[in-house]
């Protein structure tokens, strides 16, 4: 495999690209509900890692809840990657887009990336008791 390395994973409210940017909105580690289960209606979550063997490869995204070690959710992401002559590495972004997830109880859930099945790191959110 690849070295790989995480750059940087954020959850947020909306993801744009425009003239070549990619624009990260509300991004948050928290959410707040009066009462679980809870269903949060749309997020994103933005990926970006460095690579630095050219290949394909399967970069797998998961949500697991902390407490019960139970996978909300999983998306899978093929990536083609060729790093040009000169270049010892690239940067990869990925995004996913979760609608209507469901929280069933407070605490973290963790945010893990893989590549080709092997770990690469891991986020999370964590859902609180709103006073």
């Amino acid at each position: 495999m690849a070295d790989v390395k995480l750059n940087f994973l954020h959850v947020c409210d909306y993801v744009s690209f425009s003239e070549g940017k990619l624009n990260i909105l509300g991004v948050f580690k928290n959410i707040n509900a009066h009462s679980v289960p809870v269903i949060h209606p749309q997020m994103f979550v933005v990926v970006n890692v460095r690579i630095t063997r050219s290949g394909k490869y399967r970069q797998t995204l998961k949500m697991i809840n902390e407490i019960n070690q139970i996978e909300i959710f999983k998306q899978d992401f093929d990536l083609n990657i060729d790093i040009p002559k000169g270049k010892k590495q690239v940067e990869v972004g990925t995004v996913a887009q979760l609608n209507n997830i469901s929280f069933s109880n407070y605490g973290k859930y963790k945010i893990q990336v893989f590549l080709d099945d092997e770990f690469v790191d891991e986020s999370g959110i964590e859902v609180n008791k709103k006073a």
